[in-house]
Protein backbone atom coordinates (compact mmCIF):
# COMPACT_ATOMS: atom_id res chain seq x y z
CA UNK A 1 0.00 0.00 0.00
CA UNK A 2 2.77 2.47 0.86
CA UNK A 3 4.65 1.88 -2.41
CA UNK A 4 1.88 3.23 -4.65
CA UNK A 5 0.19 6.00 -2.69
CA UNK A 6 -2.06 8.78 -3.92
CA UNK A 7 0.04 11.96 -3.80
CA UNK A 8 -2.39 14.77 -3.03
CA UNK A 9 -2.19 18.02 -4.98
CA UNK A 10 -5.47 19.49 -3.70
CA UNK A 11 -7.63 18.66 -0.70
CA UNK A 12 -10.80 20.31 0.60
CA UNK A 13 -14.06 19.24 2.20
CA UNK A 14 -15.63 18.58 -1.21
CA UNK A 15 -12.69 17.69 -3.45
CA UNK A 16 -9.63 15.43 -3.35
CA UNK A 17 -7.16 15.51 -6.26
CA UNK A 18 -3.91 13.61 -6.57
CA UNK A 19 -1.63 11.55 -8.75
CA UNK A 20 -0.70 7.92 -8.48
CA UNK A 21 1.66 5.63 -10.33
CA UNK A 22 0.51 2.01 -10.36
CA UNK A 23 3.17 -0.56 -11.25
CA UNK A 24 0.48 -3.22 -11.65
CA UNK A 25 -3.27 -3.20 -12.14
CA UNK A 26 -5.12 -3.19 -8.84
CA UNK A 27 -7.32 -1.34 -6.40
CA UNK A 28 -6.63 2.17 -5.10
CA UNK A 29 -7.98 2.08 -1.54
CA UNK A 30 -8.90 5.42 0.07
CA UNK A 31 -10.08 6.49 3.49
CA UNK A 32 -12.99 8.39 1.91
CA UNK A 33 -16.25 7.07 3.41
CA UNK A 34 -18.54 5.36 0.91
CA UNK A 35 -21.73 7.42 1.09
CA UNK A 36 -22.88 7.43 -2.52
CA UNK A 37 -22.36 11.19 -2.72
CA UNK A 38 -18.79 11.11 -4.04
CA UNK A 39 -18.00 11.09 -7.78
CA UNK A 40 -14.61 10.04 -9.17
CA UNK A 41 -12.63 10.65 -12.33
CA UNK A 42 -9.41 9.09 -13.53
CA UNK A 43 -7.51 11.30 -15.99
CA UNK A 44 -10.70 13.34 -16.42
CA UNK A 45 -12.95 10.37 -17.27
CA UNK A 46 -15.75 9.13 -15.02
CA UNK A 47 -14.79 6.18 -12.87
CA UNK A 48 -16.95 3.82 -10.83
CA UNK A 49 -16.31 3.91 -7.10
CA UNK A 50 -16.02 0.51 -5.43
CA UNK A 51 -17.41 0.13 -1.91
CA UNK A 52 -14.94 -1.71 0.30
CA UNK A 53 -16.94 -3.60 2.91
CA UNK A 54 -19.71 -1.02 2.45
CA UNK A 55 -17.65 1.59 4.31
CA UNK A 56 -14.68 2.92 2.31
CA UNK A 57 -14.22 4.03 -1.31
CA UNK A 58 -11.78 2.53 -3.79
CA UNK A 59 -11.03 2.68 -7.51
CA UNK A 60 -9.91 0.00 -9.91
CA UNK A 61 -6.75 1.11 -11.73
CA UNK A 62 -4.76 -0.48 -14.55
CA UNK A 63 -0.99 -0.12 -14.54
CA UNK A 64 0.25 3.39 -15.34
CA UNK A 65 0.25 6.98 -14.12
CA UNK A 66 -3.03 8.69 -13.31
CA UNK A 67 -4.60 11.89 -12.02
CA UNK A 68 -7.42 10.90 -9.69
CA UNK A 69 -10.16 13.28 -8.55
CA UNK A 70 -12.96 12.76 -6.06
CA UNK A 71 -15.75 15.36 -5.84
CA UNK A 72 -18.50 15.45 -3.26
CA UNK A 73 -22.01 16.12 -4.56
CA UNK A 74 -24.81 16.27 -2.02
CA UNK A 75 -27.84 14.85 -3.86
CA UNK A 76 -30.23 16.13 -1.19
CA UNK A 77 -29.09 19.75 -1.70
CA UNK A 78 -30.87 20.06 -5.06
CA UNK A 79 -34.08 18.59 -3.63
CA UNK A 80 -33.89 20.91 -0.61
CA UNK A 81 -33.27 23.95 -2.80
CA UNK A 82 -36.32 23.11 -4.96
CA UNK A 83 -38.53 22.64 -1.90
CA UNK A 84 -37.32 25.97 -0.49
CA UNK A 85 -37.97 27.74 -3.79
CA UNK A 86 -41.44 26.21 -4.03
CA UNK A 87 -42.21 27.28 -0.46
CA UNK A 88 -41.05 30.82 -1.24
CA UNK A 89 -43.32 30.98 -4.29
CA UNK A 90 -46.31 29.72 -2.29
CA UNK A 91 -45.58 32.28 0.45
CA UNK A 92 -45.35 35.09 -2.14
CA UNK A 93 -48.64 33.97 -3.70
CA UNK A 94 -50.38 34.04 -0.29
CA UNK A 95 -49.00 37.51 0.39
CA UNK A 96 -50.25 38.78 -2.98
CA UNK A 97 -53.63 37.19 -2.38
CA UNK A 98 -53.86 38.81 1.05
CA UNK A 99 -52.76 42.24 -0.19
CA UNK A 100 -55.00 42.38 -3.26
CA UNK A 101 -57.76 40.04 -1.96
CA UNK A 102 -57.83 38.25 -5.29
Amino acid sequence: LAAEMLNLSHFSGTQVVGSVRAENAGILFTSIPYTGNWRATINGEKADIIAIDGAMSALSLPAGEFIVEFRYHNCAFTIGALISLGSLLIFAAFQLFRKFKI
